[in-house]
């Protein structure tokens, strides 16, 4: 079931942004593909407060914020502001993977939860919305 509610997810997810173009007709393809990883194991935590895919996967996310953090930078977010979110986003993720394994599912979820929020840090910077950005994929 848990799988089906996460398939439903990213397809609501895609339908309300999650591949919006921007007006030059970019996509960030990066961003694109960590919130996809960061949905299959951020939901099941945020929902029904299941660490377990998270505690297999940890190596996934910290790659897939790797490999963000390391593209070139699209034009309009090659700023200081995304470099840092990017940069957390990424230390924390491989710190998180790292430790994991001796972390309680409390802290686990208390950094997963922070994690989705600088990468909302992030995505909002790409959407750059100023009547709330913040607010437009608040769920996703």
């Amino acid at each position: 079931m848990r799988y089906i509610f996460a398939t439903v997810l990213l397809v609501v997810a895609a339908a309300c942004g999650g591949n919006k173009e921007t007006a030059e007709g970019d996509e960030w393809k990066e961003m694109e593909e960590f919130h996809v990883v960061m949905a299959d194991y951020y939901h099941p935590i945020k929902d029904e407060g299941d660490v377990i895919l998270i505690k297999g996967g940890a190596d996934k996310l910290a790659a897939a914020a790797e490999k963000w953090a390391q593209a070139p930078l699209p034009a309009k977010v090659d700023n200081e502001d995304v470099k840092t979110y990017l940069g957390r986003l990424q230390d924390r993720s491989k710190t998180l993977a790292e430790n994991i394994g001796t972390m309680s599912d409390e802290a686990i979820k208390e950094e997963m939860t922070s994690l989705h929020d600088i990468f909302h840090q992030a995505m909002d910077a790409w959407y750059h919305s100023p009547e709330g950005a913040a607010d437009e994929h608040k769920d996703h």
